[in-house]
């Protein structure tokens, strides 16, 4: 969509140790929910100007293997899932992946548990 122009699919950060002696490569990704329910009472084009919401999980498969995968020209240590789902969706982000930690949004309440070795944290405000 072309509102969506200055968007970006994804980003690399690298972050340094303050000594200097080590850095990392972390890929930062964000997804949301791709429920139709959640909207159904925009008005044409639709939501977010019409712009096609896809699969979190199938996006952040693909996005993983782009940013980690053997052939990644990124080599990222490590993909950070920035997403704005409800609890039991980020839960399946635990169980069907394996990343550190999940930032995640949507519910207004505070979240800070560990699922499946993955912690998630939302910030618990109208996010």
């Amino acid at each position: 969509h072309e509102a969506m122009d200055c968007q970006k699919e994804y980003d690399v950060v690298e972050i340094c140790s303050p000594d200097g002696s080590n850095t990392r490569k972390v890929g930062l990704v964000a997804v949301l929910s791709d429920d139709p329910k959640l909207y159904c009472q925009f008005k044409a084009p639709g939501a977010f100007g019409g712009a096609t919401i896809d699969d979190p999980w199938e996006t952040l498969r693909r996005l993983q293997m782009k940013l980690m995968g053997p052939n990644s020209q990124y080599k990222c240590d490590t993909v950070l899932p920035l997403q704005h789902l409800y609890v039991p969706d980020d839960h399946i982000t635990c169980q069907k992946f394996d990343f550190p930690v999940i930032l995640s949004g949507h519910d207004h309440h505070r979240v800070d548990e560990v699922v499946e070795g993955t912690r998630l944290l939302k910030p618990g405000m109208d996010a």
